[in-house]
């Protein structure tokens, strides 16, 4: 098997499982590595805090959480088309190249970083429309992070 076809089925394969690790993990490494400084912890109690009043906002106004909705969609769109365009003009100047071994680590960079940038912003923005879907949930869960971590700069000083 050629090795940029056992790397793209490699790829392919993993980005699901280590993409759904991340956002699992994320919050979790984020919320430990605050217990080593307070002013960690207090800038991530001032981020969830701000992010879940960010949230409240979005809940109380439909439009505006419609909007973001369209946008995220049309972004998305718009970077997978210019992936495919993109893989689509340097297969066409794969016969203008002399070695199409380079030609193709271009083409599978380009459209992996693409696709990368375009699995990014999904997720956040799927993870904002969770957030508000179960908001009740969501605060509860930040709230309790809050708590803790107050409790913690409160300890420590």
């Amino acid at each position: 098997m050629d090795l940029g076809i056992f790397l793209s089925i490699l790829s392919f394969v993993l980005v699901i499982p280590l993409g759904v690790a991340t956002n699992v993990l994320t919050p979790k490494v984020l919320n430990w590595y605050s217990n080593y400084s307070i002013s960690t912890r207090e800038k991530r109690v001032n981020f969830l805090k701000s992010e879940l009043e960010e949230n409240r906002k979005l809940l109380q106004n439909t439009n505006k959480l419609l909007a973001l909705g369209i946008i995220s969609i049309l972004r998305i769109l718009v970077l997978t088309t210019l992936s495919g365009l993109i893989v689509y003009l340097l297969s066409i100047f794969q016969g203008f190249m002399r070695d199409s071994y380079i030609n193709n680590i271009i083409v599978f960079m380009s459209s992996s970083l693409l696709n990368y940038s375009i699995a990014i912003l999904a997720t956040r923005d799927m993870r904002t429309f969770r957030r508000i879907y179960k908001f009740e949930e969501y605060e509860e869960k930040v709230q309790k992070d809050i708590v803790n971590l107050e409790n913690t700069i409160s300890k420590t000083v």
